[in-house]
């Protein structure tokens, strides 16, 4: 089989960009993003804020010119070598109770593994935009937003409805869990899929009225996967629960920062564009998630969105989460996972707060006009 090199480069400047674009958790608290490819091989991590850590060299892959904001391997490792021994261990994925490889299949021969399988029903998308697939229909049973105005939020974990996680069982004693690999397959090709921590959910942020859409009680996040700074690393995403009119309007976002500092206040320009149910907020942008305060790379809440002009219709709904795994997509009605106890490249904790995990969800790059009905399965262990 003949690898299309231009296309591999493009997926890896693609994601590269994403992660520059991210708020800059990486420099802030070691915050990392898993990427991994469609056969489930470790492809590297998300650097949210820097670029996309490759785990090889481009030359090796076949590219002959630099990628903006793609780390190699090779580099990386020469200016890891000037660093003091304290951030040795920052892109070392396997941390935590379980630290070996041996770790691994004894936990997985011995009882301590939870795999579980998902699928969602198909939802009408468009081409090269991001759309949630937590509200769709299938197993687990689709997630209810909070549709109160004034908007009210409420914390998720794995019992909330609708996640991902609800099958996995939460870690015994003082154990933790480890994501060890995802695998889906879609009867519609998909650029990307997000796999990620859902912290808080909320609604409904109306975007008909310029008055101010305020929280009365902001919920604030409880699980931290930034080294001793909660909210590190998180994101603010917004789901369309009624399409908006293709009216073009700034909106104003107030949130506490990842070091509690409230009121922090970010305005963006959202484009004449309508937008779909279940779609990303704002509509036509490559990323997921809202931009963030200069300096700030994480959130712990979200109390307010005000735009400035009332639109014709338009409501959303929060989700402030941590992204866990990004994968690229494959073709249509092909399933691929490399067995994680023989092949496996990389752990990923799930964060838990008092020994209960988080609400997994998942959003879908799309490219073409639906996310396809989606089938995987989640494979964990804990130790």
């Amino acid at each position: 089989m003949t690898t299309d090199v231009d296309r591999v480069a493009n997926y890896l400047g693609q994601m590269a960009r994403m992660a520059r674009a991210m708020p800059p958790a990486w420099d802030g608290a070691g915050c990392k993003t898993l990427v991994g490819g469609p056969g489930m091989e470790h492809i590297g991590h998300m650097l949210p804020g820097r670029g996309l850590y490759l785990d090889t060299d481009l030359k090796r892959l076949g590219i002959t010119k630099k990628i903006p904001h793609v780390y190699e391997r090779s580099f990386f490792l020469h200016l890891r070598d000037l660093m003091h021994k304290q951030y040795l261990s920052v892109l070392n994925s396997e941390r935590g109770a379980i630290s070996t490889y041996d770790g691994i299949i004894n936990a997985r021969a011995t009882g301590q593994y939870n795999d579980i399988p998902f699928t969602k029903a198909s939802v009408t998308a468009v081409a090269n935009q991001w759309f949630s697939i937590i509200r769709a229909a299938g197993q687990p049973a689709a997630m209810v937003f909070n549709a109160t105005t004034a908007p009210t939020e409420t914390a998720t974990d794995r019992a909330t409805v609708g996640a991902f996680s609800t099958a996995l069982s939460n870690p015994a004693g003082s154990n933790r869990k480890y994501l060890l690999t995802l695998g889906f397959t879609s009867s519609a090709t998909v650029n990307f899929i997000l796999l990620m921590d859902i912290h808080v959910q909320g609604g409904t942020f109306r975007l008909t009225v310029t008055s101010a859409e305020t929280v009365a009680s902001p919920v604030t996040v409880v699980r931290g996967y930034g080294v001793a700074v909660l909210g590190a690393g998180n994101c603010i995403t917004f789901v369309e629960t009624t399409a908006s009119s293709a009216t073009a309007h700034n909106l104003t976002i107030s949130y506490t920062n990842q070091a509690g500092t409230a009121g922090q206040s970010i305005v963006f320009a959202a484009p004449a564009t309508a937008g779909t149910i279940d779609g990303i907020y704002p509509v036509g942008s490559s990323n997921w998630f809202i931009p963030l305060v200069s300096g700030d790379f994480g959130v712990r809440a979200v109390a307010s969105t005000t735009s400035n002009t009332a639109l014709g219709a338009g409501a959303m709904a929060l989700i402030l989460h941590y992204p866990l795994m990004l994968i690229p997509g494959i073709s249509s009605n092909v399933y691929v996972e490399r067995d994680s106890t023989v092949q496996i490249d990389a752990l990923q904790e799930l964060a838990n707060s008092s020994q209960v995990i988080g609400c997994l969800g998942m959003l879908c790059f799309c490219n073409t006009s639906s996310t396809g009905q989606l089938t995987g399965m989640v494979r964990t262990i804990e130790g």
